[in-house]
């Protein structure tokens, strides 16, 4: 569904410097995040992540005055490649084992081992804020030695930094799809397979949840009446 015209554009710009992430429109670069961010094949229900998101960028740099000068002659834009990773739903990834577990679809889906987008996201930005606010602070102690170009190139290193700890992240306890099956497993024999949790969070240090018992509970009621 299209994103509604009157809403506006998150982030901003400052001269040459993007931060800026309209929605469903292409920034004054002329990318849209949206479509940058999203692996082929479309259909795919990846959502465009921001390794380094909106409000990051806007909090630890854009807001800083002192940096602002050079801030204006760095060309970077948070749309740009560098900075996207197409990352999978948590609805869709249990809607895929609901109906691969009725339907007896084997393998794992096409987005495994991908952390889900928006899971834990609010520990992911504290992490990166944490990264932008030093490289702010160096920036300022560097005055008027500050150059754009090792901007830039900080600012696509942390992206690649970012996009790499979370590829490791989706790798946890064997990846996102054993980790799955083997809660499915515990779940069906009545135990917790405590750790199922840790390749589906964007963060460093997930946080706990219980695997969704009910998922197993509702494929079992419908295998059974479809096969009565």
């Amino acid at each position: 569904m299209a994103e509604p015209k009157h809403r506006k554009p998150r982030g901003k710009a400052i001269d040459q410097f993007c931060g800026c992430a309209p929605y469903g429109a292409a920034c004054a670069c002329g990318n849209k995040y949206r479509v940058t961010g999203k692996p082929q094949p479309w259909f795919f229900p990846y959502q465009a992540h921001h390794l380094l998101p909106v409000t990051c960028i806007g909090s630890e740099l854009i807001s800083k005055s002192e940096i602002e000068g050079v801030l204006k002659k760095t060309v970077w834009c948070i749309n740009a490649k560098p900075n996207m990773y197409g990352m999978p739903t948590w609805g869709y990834t249990v809607k895929w084992y609901f109906f691969a577990g009725i339907f007896n679809v084997p393998g794992a889906p096409p987005w495994k081992n991908i952390p889900q987008h928006l899971n834990d996201h609010d520990l992911y930005n504290t992490e990166v804020k944490g990264y932008l606010g030093h490289l702010a602070v160096s920036y300022a102690n560097a005055d008027h030695d500050a150059q754009e170009d090792d901007i830039k190139g900080d600012l696509e290193e942390l992206s690649s930094d970012m996009k790499s700890d979370l590829k490791d992240r989706g790798l946890r306890t064997g990846g996102t799809d054993a980790a799955w099956k083997a809660a499915m497993a515990a779940s069906s024999l009545g135990k917790d397979h405590s750790t199922w949790y840790e390749p589906f969070s964007m963060s460093d240090t997930p946080r706990e949840r219980a695997f969704p018992a009910a998922v197993s509970s509702w494929i079992d009621r419908i295998f059974e009446a479809l096969t009565k």
